[in-house]
């Protein structure tokens, strides 16, 4: 995961984009996100790459930091709309992650909570948490 430089965890997400430069079964995605009314709503953008190194290093002429990195284990699925993933990240436990794409006036927060209400209808013990990946495994100072 990558920071702007200078940017500190201590300032949120809120007006900071972030990018993300991911490797998984030899392909390489980096995605950048900006956060809008919370860090888990955000607009991204996302495409493929062919040399990694090379794209690190068109990070860094950008202005971005490597801030953290974030090794996970990812199994996917879908239920109706509901993008259904189960992390095992490292350092920080297993996760279920629910997403849904939303148009711009949409209410970010009240999909969110159409989320968690669908997750706890599961019936299954579930804690909500609000922190990215990132911030989780994140050394605390």
């Amino acid at each position: 995961a990558y920071a702007p430089r200078g940017w500190d965890p201590s300032q949120g997400k809120l007006g900071f984009t972030f990018a993300r430069l991911r490797t998984q079964d030899g392909e390489h995605v980096v995605t950048t996100k900006t956060p809008m009314a919370t860090a888990m709503e955000c607009i991204e953008h996302e495409t493929t790459v062919g040399d990694r190194e090379a794209m690190h290093g068109v990070l860094m002429s950008l202005g971005y930091v490597p801030s953290v990195r974030i090794a996970k284990t990812r199994r996917v699925g879908t239920a109706g709309q509901v993008s259904v993933c189960v992390d095992e990240v490292e350092k920080a436990g297993v996760f279920l992650e629910l997403e849904i794409l939303v148009d711009d006036d949409r209410d970010g927060r009240a999909a969110q909570d159409d989320l968690d209400a669908w997750a706890r209808d599961l019936g299954v013990d579930l804690e909500r948490t609000t922190d990215t990946y990132d911030i989780l495994v994140r050394p605390s100072s």
